[in-house]
């Protein structure tokens, strides 16, 4: 069970799937607009940053309209100190990391904070103060909850942040690139103190 303060500040991609499931409540044919930013464009990522992966996300309406779409892992630091040294995640020699394995153990367990630059974003998927989902938008909070079109408040993604979290676990091997380029040195930090001394040969007392 997930912890309250975690519910309240903080929400994984785990979480967002679960969240999602009632979306259909408020669009009925929600997967199908989906399916529809595929068919027209689907996603692209546009530029990957230290701590922030910015996606084009094509409408599922309009020809050659596409919208930002920002998504932030958060606590990065503390997750590569929670999966680094587990050897389990290491190549088969066990000589290091395999940022493979690693990328896709901190997919998985990250907190993450989301933000699109489309109208269902926001207008029907606010993230407030008073909602768990406050502390999971990306940029500027928003206070008012949307009493008019979701007062519910069903979902938490709009179709265009579906559609990446759909696609992002194909990513995995551009997050362990990510990973490597961006964070080499805490990486080699942490595989550094994780590793077992060698045993040092003894010497033979003399008599």
């Amino acid at each position: 069970m997930i912890d309250l303060l975690q519910q309240l500040n903080e929400i994984s991609i785990s979480g967002i799937a679960k969240r999602q499931k009632d979306i259909t409540k408020l669009f009925p044919t929600f997967f199908d607009r989906v399916q529809a930013v595929a068919d027209k464009g689907g996603v692209r990522l546009n530029n990957l940053q230290t701590d922030l992966w910015q996606f084009r996300v094509h409408s599922g309406t309009d020809d050659n309209k596409w919208y930002e779409f920002n998504f932030h892992i958060k606590d990065l630091v503390n997750l590569l100190n929670k999966y680094v040294p587990d050897k389990s995640l290491w190549t088969k020699d066990k000589q290091r990391a395999d940022l493979r394995k690693v990328a896709r153990a901190i997919f998985f367990d990250a907190d993450v904070q989301i933000e699109c630059s489309c109208p269902a974003a926001q207008y029907y998927h606010h993230y407030t103060q008073s909602r768990p989902k406050y502390d999971a938008k990306y940029g500027r909070k928003e206070n008012r909850p949307p009493v008019k079109r979701n007062p519910n408040e069903y979902g938490i993604l709009c179709k265009h942040g579906n559609a990446v979290l759909k696609t992002l676990p194909f990513y995995i091997t551009t997050i362990a690139k990510w990973l490597k380029e961006n964070y080499a040195d805490k990486i080699k930090e942490i595989q550094d103190k994780t590793r077992e001394p060698e045993t040092e040969p003894e010497v033979e007392q003399e008599t």
